[in-house]
């Protein structure tokens, strides 16, 4: 969680990764931050919303705490994407870069940047590809990001690639702020009724279900 007051950072408070912990701890987690800055809830006028890629129940538990504190406090929402965020603190040292997250079993999450006016434009949405053919899309020089940036060394040399400083792998609250803060001042609000998580991917029990109902219908 990060409080900004315009550009300047008044705050950020870090969550456990795990999905219960942050479920369980995030509003008390951002009534201490609030506390601690001597703010009431209803000062806060604008908030972002990471929606993924990212954790199932991570994202779930944002998104809801997020459309509740618009609903209570009449605050407006922005939905900024994950590899957004992340896209928006790279500077500007190249012509195209590359967010990635680990997909597991030999994919990866990637969403491609090209910049553009002073500032990192999303080239598509963010989607599964194959490590193989992801590599395959890039060209030497291109900037890669994101939590999988460091996964794949030799892949990743052996394409001429250059990786980001590991402090701007993973996304932040402040990251996910700051991208937000210059979205609300374009305009690009999201209605609470329609804030939702981003999810490329069917959860591991949603594809068990799946499969089990696929192999009931075989026999």
């Amino acid at each position: 969680m990060a409080v900004l007051r315009g550009d300047d950072l008044l705050g950020e408070r870090q969550i456990g990764d795990s999905g219960r912990r942050h479920a369980r701890t995030l509003i008390s987690e951002l009534d201490d931050l609030l506390k601690s800055l001597a703010l009431a809830p209803r000062s806060i006028d604008h908030v972002a919303v990471s929606i993924g890629p990212g954790s199932f129940t991570g994202l779930r538990v944002g998104v809801v705490a997020a459309k509740t504190w618009g609903f209570v406090t009449g605050a407006r929402l922005t939905a900024v994407g994950t590899f957004d965020a992340v896209a928006a603190a790279l500077p500007l040292d190249a012509p195209r870069a590359w967010i990635i997250d680990d997909a597991l079993r030999g994919e990866v999450f990637v969403q491609e940047f090209h910049a553009e006016a002073g500032c990192w434009k999303p080239i598509d949405t963010p989607r599964i590809a194959s490590l193989d053919s992801w590599l395959a899309a890039t060209a030497p020089g291109d900037v890669v990001s994101g939590p999988a940036a460091s996964k794949w060394p030799e892949d990743v040399a052996a394409a001429n690639l250059v990786v980001a400083p590991v402090s701007l792998h993973r996304p932040t609250a402040t990251m996910v702020a700051r991208a937000g803060l210059k979205m609300a001042r374009a305009g690009q609000l999201t209605d609470p009724f329609t804030l939702a998580p981003l999810y490329i991917r069917r959860s591991a029990a949603e594809e068990k279900l799946d499969a089990q109902a696929a192999a009931g219908l075989m026999q």
